[in-house]
């Protein structure tokens, strides 16, 4: 997401200078069985390795549309906010200083603007007009006079450039712009000329809304815990993502005091479109580890996507029967160690198939019984979508099926049927 962002601004204010003045600016770089003999066939339901894309490059011909709508706003650093990810801004700021007492700064002459952000990544485009007098600083401050920097970097005239500034808390600073105009300048006499243009991605912790997108902002290997309620038993997804380096962020499923339930997972992952959670009624936390040092953002959701009205027995004696072809769900919740019991009854020796598909996070175990004699047993994980008995030349009689997790930190969803 930063990647591309950064591109859109630094092109917008390209665009954007080299219309309105005439100046050219370049944009720096920034970074089978025996007859008679029962045999019982198992396989593992073979599941897509497709990752799934949360946002898409723009390509050059839209860019230059998205540029060449975008209004200018003269005296302002126009300042938008990444809610989703998919914003773009809107307007790009015109401004112009002069070595006079109206733009000191201290000892020095620039352009600095109070705003209102929030922990997380500030992404500020700035870029100086060729015929400027002068290069320029900018970054964020804590004061008017844009001494006291948070952090800052440097363009040179002619030039735009991008940088991704850290804010550390939610307050109030000041972004700007300024150059070291000599003191014995005259008056009126040295200017700089620049537009410029700011995003901002929130970095910390909140509420999430099933299936509403959030762009979160990273720096230095954070973690973040997302709240996310529940409101009817079922299961959970976590999209996956090609978003740069969102790929590797590790995901937890966590309790409501935070406590982790499952294993981590990469958001990256290219075995499965989604990582899957099985969870009852109640608040939980997505916990989301960014593993690198850098500053940046990525893109993140999770969609409550079914409530599961199970009907199933909590152990052998209790076991639901299940119809011929007909075909029962469930879950797997996180946290929990309840096994899910249903049975059939075989009324001939022809061939039958127990499918069982589904989504985990980890894996689920799967083990059939022909009375109190276990007869087969099978496990699929996150890469499958499920598991399938064949029987071959077993008896009538009742048969029992035992549906599981497949470790302490698995969870889930199934669907079971024979035929």
């Amino acid at each position: 997401m930063r990647k591309r962002m950064s591109r859109i601004l630094s092109g917008l204010l390209v665009s954007v200078l080299v219309i309105s003045t005439g100046s050219v600016v370049q944009a720096e770089d920034q970074r089978g069985s025996a007859a008679g003999k029962p045999k019982v066939e198992a396989e593992a339901i073979a599941g897509q390795e497709e990752g799934a894309k949360a946002l898409e490059s723009m390509g050059s011909t839209e860019m230059a549309k998205e540029i060449t709508a975008k209004a200018t706003v003269e005296g302002k650093i126009p300042v938008s906010n990444v809610v989703t990810g998919k914003e773009e801004p809107k307007d790009v700021g015109s401004i112009k200083y002069f070595n006079t007492d109206q733009y000191k700064k201290g000892s020095r002459y620039g352009y600095g603007q109070k705003v209102s952000l929030k922990k997380g990544v500030l992404s500020l485009t700035v870029g100086v007009v060729a015929d400027s007098t002068d290069n320029a600083w900018f970054g964020i401050y804590k004061d008017a006079n844009l001494t006291q920097k948070v952090s800052e970097d440097y363009v040179t005239k002619g030039y735009t450039r991008t940088k991704d500034f850290w804010v550390p808390k939610n307050g109030t600073y000041y972004i700007g712009v300024y150059s070291n105009i000599s003191s014995s300048a005259v008056p009126g006499t040295r200017e700089v000329d620049f537009v410029a243009v700011a995003v901002t991605v929130d970095g910390n912790d909140r509420t999430l809304t099933s299936g509403k997108w959030i762009a979160v902002g990273v720096k230095g290997k954070q973690t973040n815990y997302f709240k996310f309620k529940v409101k009817k038993a079922g299961y959970i997804t976590v999209p996956m993502t090609s978003d740069g380096s969102a790929r590797s962020c590790k995901v937890t499923l966590c309790n409501s005091k935070k406590k982790a339930l499952t294993n981590e997972l990469s958001l990256g992952g290219i075995y499965t479109k989604s990582i899957v959670y099985g969870v009852k009624k109640g608040t939980y936390y997505i916990k989301v580890k960014y593993p690198y040092s850098s500053t940046d953002a990525y893109t993140f959701k999770v969609t409550s996507n079914s409530s599961i009205k199970e009907k199933s027995g909590t152990k052998k004696a209790k076991a639901v029967t299940l119809k011929k072809s007909k075909t029962k769900k469930g879950t797997i919740q996180a946290g929990s160690g309840q096994a899910d019991w249903y049975k059939f009854k075989k009324t001939s020796k022809k061939k039958t198939t127990v499918t069982i598909g589904g989504r985990t996070n980890d894996k689920i175990k799967v083990t059939l019984y022909r009375g109190s004699k276990k007869i087969a047993t099978g496990t699929f994980n996150y890469s499958h979508k499920g598991y399938e008995f064949t029987m071959t030349n077993y008896p009538k009689g009742t048969y029992y099926i035992k549906i599981e997790r497949g470790s302490k930190k698995s969870s889930g969803w199934y669907s079971v049927k024979w035929k």
